[in-house]
């Protein structure tokens, strides 16, 4: 199983440009750390697009694992008290106990049904409860009736504004607090807020509350399916870009910054606190027609990737279009307040509308969503 990544590490793959610029950005770093310059430079440099990204040491790891038949050493073994020093040269918290104590948990998704076609997203602390609870929302408002255009689009934007509301307000590890998912998602709660939202788009107005966004960018999300009708949509995240920025000396493991994840109002649902998991942008989601997966996506961005995720399944599960159909559609990206990202492709009328109602529009970057949909009983796969 871990010989293609094997392979991967020890012979790389090309920096393409984002990469390679993602890697100039945090050169800084990487200059300070001998085990990160032995990965991220290449002749006393920083990788350039073009370059191979080798990973030896990384490559040497994963062969010591598929050696042993197992992972165990990795969360309880040398490997594990490698890691452990490697935090503890650096300033980091975690120690050897805490990764003895970890345990993957198997969770059930969250759902939502539209018609024939059902959603399934990874629950919380991931971060596919906001898309879903904006979809519950339009659900309730019928949100297909409303004319073609502004109103459209001024309902779905108000229906992803109240759902980051809740995130930033109410939510946080389910494992140690009581998170009111049952009552966001609830049919009631959904009546009420498409309620307030048609109330909004008749009268041309928004809706008005306080919440204090906060940048995370980062993350990647691979997509597949075969030929026997497995689909699978995977999402990791350092945090920012390459997270803390050093590396594990003669293990090639870059090391993360989750716990910049949490709030630091102590008073705060997705405050720190022991054995709590921060909330997180990840969102990798399969989508069913009748119990049969025909979709896997997911997507990197950050924050920025709920909101993608949301227009895409508006355009593939709602609208019925083609993958690739949705991948190329416009997207827009509201964390809660009146800033609101919009694509340039966007439909220009509504740009200049969207600000008299009181939107603050920018045009900056939107998440990269990659997805495989099977369309006429053939794969296709889309990125964008």
């Amino acid at each position: 199983m871990l010989e293609p990544a094997i392979a991967l590490a020890r012979e790389g793959v090309p920096a393409e440009g984002a990469l390679a610029a993602t890697i100039a950005a945090s050169a800084k770093h990487f200059a300070a750390d001998a085990a990160s310059r032995r990965v991220y430079f290449q002749d006393d440099r920083p990788l350039r697009a073009g370059d191979r990204l080798r990973n030896p040491e990384l490559a040497d790891m994963l062969a010591a694992l598929a050696k042993r038949g197992s992972v165990e050493s990795f969360y309880r073994g040398d490997i594990a008290q490698r890691i452990a020093d490697g935090f503890r040269k650096n300033g980091g918290h975690v120690t050897a106990k805490d990764l003895a104590r970890f345990s993957a948990r198997e969770d059930r998704p969250l759902e939502l049904t539209w018609d024939d076609l059902t959603i399934h997203t990874a629950p919380l602390t991931a971060g596919g409860m906001t898309f879903i609870q904006a979809l519950r929302i339009m659900q309730a408002m019928r949100w297909q009736r409303l004319p073609v255009g502004l109103p459209r689009t001024h309902a779905r934007i108000e229906a992803m504004r109240l759902a980051w509301r809740d995130r930033l307000t109410l939510l946080g590890d389910p494992q140690t607090m009581k998170a009111p998912v049952e009552r966001l998602l609830s049919d009631a709660y959904a009546r009420e807020c498409a309620g307030r939202i048609e109330e909004a788009v008749t009268k041309r107005r928004v809706l008005t509350h306080q919440v204090v966004p906060r940048d995370h960018q980062g993350t990647i999300n691979l997509s597949a399916a075969d030929r026997d009708g497995n689909f699978i949509a995977i999402t990791l995240t350092h945090g920012n870009s390459f997270g803390a920025r050093v590396t594990v000396p003669g293990l090639g493991l870059t090391l993360g910054h989750g716990m910049s994840r949490f709030d630091t109002d102590p008073a705060h649902p997705n405050a720190p606190g022991p054995h709590k998991k921060p909330l997180n942008n990840m969102c990798p989601t399969v989508v069913t027609r009748k119990g049969q997966p025909i979709l896997a996506i997911g997507g990197r961005g950050g924050r920025r990737i709920q909101s993608s995720m949301f227009e895409a399944l508006v355009q593939y599960v709602l609208l019925g279009r083609p993958l690739a159909d949705a991948l190329r559609s416009p997207r827009f990206h509201s964390e809660g307040n009146l800033n609101v990202n919009i694509e340039k492709t966007w439909p220009a009328a509504e740009m200049p509308e969207l600000g008299k109602l009181g939107y603050r529009v920018q045009t900056p970057a939107i998440a990269i969503l990659s997805g495989v949909s099977l369309e006429k009983e053939m794969l296709t796969a889309g990125m964008r």
